[in-house]
Order: structure tokens, then C-alpha cells, then sequence
């Protein structure tokens, strides 16, 4: 469980109340034993950081601290099981495999996802949809690419989460340098009857306490804006649970990006 988090440290809790004999093993930035994540330095293209249980330095391709906490669980995990599958095998060999498998991630489809590099321009997708979800994702990426101005194209999804969370939302966008968005994507179990949310009613809600804020309806109608304000060196990144990934992708091809 991720130390990190006091959801999980609180269910991890509760479960061993109930399960006297269950192992809990804690990993994350301020877990104590042999899954603490230390010597954390987020570079360019690259996060590094050490774990307790193992003395070596691993290099992670996807951004932010998150994913960092995500390898070391992953870690935890994959030591436990080898270490009853395999009991032989040394640590060392072990943190060499560790090494090689984490170095070698590259991420997976729509989490911090490379579509590729075209004129200059750097194109990610993520579906990140929820307010946290959203800060950390912009965080590790302006951790992980320094430098980069960071023009950010998302689009809500469902009624009842942008009503429920919605100056939740207005406040997630702090570390774009551009920031685009559309209307509500809904869900098959609801319509905007019953809302008085919508996506323009967001894109007032943040452009009224910054500049930088943009509204088309569609997201193809932010076609030709992005391909005047996109230059060399910016970082594109389409957010959210919607269909707005389509934008991104279609720059990605007009700007020369690989199919």
C-alpha cells in the first residue's frame, strides 16, 4: 500500500485490524522499511531515485512522482513473489532485472503517452479526468520537461462530476502556459438536463482569474488556432476521458508527425 496516500494508509489499516496475520508492505515517499523511495531527482526525459531494499539508482521514462510511486509498488510486488517463486536468485540479480524493466517502461496507452515530436512540437495524451488526477499529471510533466511551454487541451467529462467538482476543476490548471477547452463530454447515463454546468461556464469560471483560456465548442475547431500559436519547443498535451485526443493527433500528422 502507498504510504503516501492516508486512503490507503487507513485502508491498509483496517485490513490488518480485521486480518491480525496479513503482511502489509508499505512503499512511497515516506514509507519507513525497505520500499522508501529515496535520492528522487525528476530531470529532463528522465526521473531517477533509489529504494531502500535495493543499493542502485533506477531511471524511470514517464514523468512525475506518481509514477515514481507507481515503480516502486510495482517493485514491491514483483520482490515479494520472486522472492517465494525463485529463492535462490540473489538481490542483486534481482535489482539488475529491476533496473532493466523500469528503464525500459515507456508508459501505456493514455497515460502520459507519446504520440511523437513534429515540428518542434512535443504531443502527449492522458486521461487524467479529475481534479488531483489533473495537478499531478501538469506537475510531472513540468518536472520532466523542463523548459517546455505547456499547452494543455481538455475536455470535462460528464455533468455531474464537472457540477460536483467544478471549481475543483477551475483551480487545476495552474501550471498550463495555454489552455484549451470544449464542452462536456457526457456518459451514456446522463444529459445536460438537470445541469446548469457546461463547458463555456467553465472556460468562464478559469478566464476570469487568468489570461490564456480558450472555448471551441468542438475539438477539431481549435484546429487551425493551435496550428497558428503551436511553436518549436512547446509541449502539446491532450487531457481528459473525452474524444478531444483526436485534436492532438491530427496536429501530430499536419505538423509531420509519424503515422
Amino acid at each position: 500500500y502507498c504510504a503516501d496516500d492516508p486512503g490507503a494508509c487507513r485502508a491498509a489499516a483496517e485490513a490488518s485490524r480485521r486480518r491480525p496475520g496479513l503482511t502489509l508492505i508499505p512503499y512511497g515517499f515516506t514509507a519507513p522499511g525497505p520500499w522508501g523511495i529515496e535520492n528522487y531527482r525528476p530531470a529532463a526525459g528522465q526521473s531517477r531515485f533509489t529504494l531502500r531494499a535495493l543499493s542502485r539508482e533506477f531511471t524511470l521514462r514517464v514523468p512525475g512522482r506518481h509514477n515514481v510511486n507507481n515503480a516502486a509498488g510495482a517493485s514491491a510486488a514483483v520482490w515479494e513473489l520472486a522472492r517465494e517463486k525463485y529463492p535462490e536468485r540473489a538481490a542483486g540479480e534481482l535489482g539488475e532485472a529491476f533496473c532493466r524493466g523500469l528503464e525500459g517502461f515507456a508508459g501505456s496507452a493514455r497515460r502520459c503517452e507519446v504520440l511523437g515530436e513534429a515540428g518542434g512540437v512535443l504531443f502527449l495524451d492522458d486521461y487524467a479526468h479529475h481534479p488531483s488526477a489533473i495537478k499531478t499529471t501538469l506537475k510531472g510533466i513540468r518536472e520532466f520537461y523542463p523548459g517546455r511551454r505547456l499547452v494543455v487541451d481538455f475536455m470535462s467529462h460528464t455533468y455531474s462530476r464537472t457540477a460536483a467538482l467544478f471549481e475543483d476543476f477551475a483551480a487545476s490548471f495552474e501550471a498550463a502556459d495555454l489552455l484549451l477547452l470544449h464542452k462536456i463530454y457526457p456518459s451514456a447515463r446522463e444529459t445536460a438536463q438537470g445541469f446548469s454546468v457546461s463547458g463555456e461556464s467553465l472556460f468562464r469560471r478559469i478566464a476570469s482569474s487568468r489570461e490564456g483560456v480558450f472555448y471551441f465548442e468542438e475539438p477539431l475547431e481549435a484546429l487551425d488556432f493551435c496550428l497558428a500559436r503551436l511553436r518549436e519547443g512547446d509541449l502539446f498535451i491532450t487531457l481528459g476521458a473525452g474524444n478531444n485526443g483526436v485534436l492532438g493527433r491530427e496536429l501530430y500528422r499536419i505538423r509531420g508527425g509519424k503515422e
